[in-house]
């Protein structure tokens, strides 16, 4: 080698030696909380466990199982057994990865979900986990905690795929400081895939705004997860994290993350990047003063927001086919029945379609009539309908729209364009998923927005607080808790009901308290207006009309044999009907029953071999519910009546087993009723308790121990008890 190859050897030898000086090792801590997003994943559920274990719990029915791989340790299975035949369906994981089911918990998940109201029998349990997780790492074997939360699809409609999956996403994130060059900033990771394994990320891309890096560029501590924001790293809907970013005006690249996620390196790279430029966005936030809008609402007026200064509103970006956004639906209308005529003003802005609108009012089984509707929605966008085919549907649309928003008593002002994701207003606002919801006080600026006015009581504080210009007068008392432990109000619960009824309040024993969900209906159930008039069949074949009950103090109970919650209310129920059922006051149990109930309902769950019957009792009660709800005419009407009837049979011995003296009314698809519907209900057990004029009393959560005080104030003409 010449002296000119010399020095270029030294040369290179040189640069490389400043290259690996310069890598930098970043320190990661993980944190239980995700990005926002998730990117669910899926494994399959088999009939026998992916691994030996040492002892398993005793299943109501035939367990199926499920591998969850997590890490890159030497046991990175952790299995997951199914007992789905139980009463509720039990999950068990084997959390400390010890191959021992019956150490980590109970089995139950820790949300039940219900289908809404409309919408198909399909619905998700779902439960948060911290699983012990395997690492190999430099020649050291160790645990350390990975956060998901697993759910799995239950109900009459779930698909044949939903039977054989089990779906979980990663809640896990590592964060850390990013030093170089004498500056620094807060690094985020979280991976897509919920692997449990970091070093994957450098191989295989992320979803972007679920996983990926973020860098805390503008110094605020906290990251921008918005994908149009440069502190999301990479400019598509997926990112490399091997892909050059800029920092302090270089580029650098991640090198490598240990499968732990404890570290990751970073060395500066030779490939241009551009810095970080924050794109200009609605002002939407809380103190903005937001977009400026004019349309025309659905009454063909025009609504502009600037003329709503010096009044209180609430913007509702929401649509007819959002479940979520009808959930909120019950905590809205009370919220605009009290304060609409006290200078509070409710806008909601339909991101509906012409499509969805066409089929709003139809029944889940009309799926004849929603393809119709879907594939002329789709004829007109394309060009090919008739201007005739064109304006009917139009029309016809809005016409629907109306009687929706007149059933679920959403008498506030509406807009609609028709645009769907595309609403005009909705994008003015920046509105990427619904409900959103924003609170605007008397000066046109924005006080509150979203999940601080989502949820029971949360909107009609902030709107009451807006309207007085003070805190609200609901609030706890100074030094006092607005929570009570569900010990603290079962007793004195159990005291009054056991002086009502000393049969009952030995039973109240071994009954976990709750409360009565009472009026989480439309706006059609709200106090002081009338509920809705109904007429049904009772149980033993009786008919009953609310109207006949006039002058009467009744307590309407909507509930089902299936539903835990409304099982355990029952003696509650029993203690007031006891102590009041001679002095002008009646109790209807409207019962939806539904997936098989009916014949399961009379099985008692007090018998030791309970769990054994039942299992035994659930296929045949499925096979019994897909023949009574099946309308292509193979199955007989006779045949359909002869289940029906033993049915009935099986809640006369419900009715039994629960002392339940008085009317309970047949209601749901079994029977062709739809009054838990009239009535808004979107939860089991909800009750509603009526005067003498059939008009709603009370409105809120009532408390177990405030129940006969409610009936007693009621039946006396005295003021309701405080909820």
């Amino acid at each position: 080698m010449d002296a000119m190859g010399r020095m270029g050897a030294a040369l290179g030898a040189l640069a490389l030696s400043v290259m690996i000086a310069s890598a930098v090792e970043v320190k990661l801590e993980r944190v239980k909380e995700g990005m926002g997003g998730y990117f669910p994943f899926n494994v399959p559920v088999a009939d026998e466990p992916p691994e030996t274990l040492v002892k398993q719990p005793a299943y109501a029915g035939k367990p199926r199982y499920a591998a969850v791989k997590m890490g890159n340790g030497a046991d990175s299975i952790i299995t997951v057994a199914l007992d789905d035949e139980a009463n509720p369906p039990k999950v068990y994981v084997d959390k400390n990865n010890d191959e021992d089911l019956t150490n980590d918990g109970d089995g139950a998940w820790a949300t039940y979900g219900k289908p809404m109201p409309g919408q198909k029998d399909r619905f998700a349990n779902s439960l948060p986990l911290e699983l012990a997780v395997n690492y190999s790492e430099g020649g050291e074997e160790f645990q350390l905690p990975y956060w998901i939360t697993m759910y799995r699809f239950f109900g009459a409609d779930r698909s044949e795929a939903d039977q054989h999956k089990l779906f979980y996403y990663p809640t896990t994130k590592l964060i850390g400081k990013l030093e170089l060059d004498g500056q620094s900033a807060m690094v985020v990771l979280a991976e897509s895939y919920a692997t449990g394994d970091f070093s994957a990320m450098m191989e295989k891309p992320q979803s972007r705004g679920v996983g990926g890096i973020m860098i805390d560029y503008n110094g605020d501590g906290k990251i921008e997860t918005d994908r149009r924001m440069p502190e999301m790293l990479g400019t598509d809907q997926s990112v490399k994290i091997s892909d050059p970013f800029h920092f302090n005006g270089k580029s650098y690249a991640v090198k490598s993350i240990s499968p732990s996620g404890r570290s990751m390196t970073v060395e500066p790279v030779d490939v241009p990047t551009d810095p970080p430029v924050w794109p200009e966005l609605p002002k939407v936030a809380v103190g903005d003063v937001p977009p400026q809008f004019t349309a025309t609402d659905l009454d063909g007026k025009p609504c502009n927001l600037a003329d709503l200064k010096g009044k209180v509103v609430l913007l509702d970006f929401w649509a007819t086919w959002c479940g979520p956004c009808m959930a909120e639906v019950p905590n809205v209308t009370p919220v605009w029945m009290e304060f609409k005529d006290k200078d509070f003003v409710i806008v909601g802005i339909s991101l509906d379609s012409m499509a969805s609108l066409l089929s709003c009012n139809l029944e889940r089984t009309d799926q004849a009539a929603r393809v119709a509707n879907a594939q002329l929605a789709r004829n007109i966008e394309a060009g090919s309908a008739t201007a005739d085919q064109k304006k009917g549907a139009e029309a016809r649309a809005l016409r629907e729209f109306r009687a929706f928003i007149d059933r679920h008593g959403m008498t506030w002002r509406h807009i609609y364009d028709g645009k769907y994701w595309k609403a005009e207003i909705a994008q003015m606002y920046d509105v990427r998923s619904i409900p959103a919801m924003f609170l605007l006080d008397r000066s046109g600026k924005i006080i509150k927005k979203n999940n601080e006015l989502r949820g029971e009581g949360k909107l009609r504080a902030a709107v009451k607080e807006a309207l007085v210009g003070k805190a609200s007068t609901d609030a706890a008392p100074a030094g006092k808790g607005t929570r009570t432990s569900a010990l603290g109000r079962a007793m004195p619960a159990r005291r009054l009901l056991a002086d009502a009824s000393p049969a009952v309040g030995a039973r109240l024993q071994n009954i976990r308290p709750l409360t009565l969900n009472l009026n989480r209906g439309p706006a059609k159930v709200v106090a002081g207006h009338p509920a809705p008039a109904f007429s049904g069949v009772t149980v033993d074949g009786k008919t009953v009309n609310l109207a006949d009950y006039r002058g009467k103090v009744v307590l309407l109970d909507f509930m089902g044999t299936w539903c835990g919650p409304c099982r355990g209310e029952l003696p509650y129920i029993a203690a007031a009907w006891e102590k009041f059922k001679d002095r002008d006051f009646m109790v209807l149990s409207i019962a939806h029953e539904r997936s098989g109930s009916l014949w399961t309902c009379q099985l008692d769950q007090k018998d030791p071999d309970f769990k054994a019957k039942y299992a035994a009792a659930r296929e045949t009660a499925m096979a019994n519910h897909k023949i009574v709800t099946t309308t292509d005419g193979s199955v007989s009407r006779q045949q359909q009546e002869a289940l029906l009837a033993e049915g009935r049979r099986n809640l006369e011995t419900f009715l039994k087993n629960y002392s339940v003296t008085w009317p309970m009314v047949l209601d749901g698809p079994y029977f062709g009723a739809s009054i838990y519907s009239d009535y808004g209900v979107m939860a089991y057990p909800t009750l509603y308790l009526l005067d003498r004029e059939g008009k709603v009393i009370q409105t809120g959560n009532i408390r177990h121990d405030n129940l006969i005080p409610a009936v007693e104030a009621a039946l006396s003409g005295a003021p309701q008890p405080s909820l």
